[in-house]
């Protein structure tokens, strides 16, 4: 019987550098996904503290209605949310024009704290208060009577 030497492309198997190489390719694999992961995460927990707020302002909105009667000039007001310690609000009206116009330019913003940076949530709004306007008229015409 004539038995042949074995040669290398006879040979099974991969090399030890072949392996090496295969595992530094898997892991800048391995390390791509998690910083991918990690990146979506910090995304996620973004758009729930902007929810959060955008929640926070609608229940404001509700809970404490800006009183148009009591408006009187530029002003600031400013408040928390039991549930949610984090979170505070602030509302602020700026006349804009002529006093008897009563025309406010409203800032209302929920303002948080995350990743030591100050985050905050804000809806501008105009508004123009004629049922204020009439009242007061109303209620100056009443005194001269």
């Amino acid at each position: 019987m004539n038995k042949r030497p074995a040669t290398r492309a006879a040979k099974r198997g991969l090399t030890l550098l072949e392996v090496m190489i295969a595992v530094i390719i898997i892991g800048f694999g391995f390390v791509s996904l998690l910083s991918a992961s990690a990146r979506c995460l910090k995304v996620v927990k973004q758009a729930r503290e902007f929810e959060t707020a955008r929640s926070l302002m609608e229940r404001l909105k509700k809970e404490d209605p800006l009183q148009l009667d009591e408006v009187d000039g530029d002003e600031m007001q400013r408040g928390t949310f039991d549930e949610f310690r984090d979170y505070r609000w602030e509302r602020e009206l700026t006349l804009v024009g002529e006093e008897s116009d009563r025309f406010y330019l409203v800032k209302t913003r929920v303002v948080w704290e995350a990743d030591e940076r100050k985050k905050k949530e804000e809806v501008v709004e105009y508004l123009h208060l004629p049922t204020a306007i009439k009242k007061k008229w109303i209620d100056e015409k009443a005194a001269n009577d």
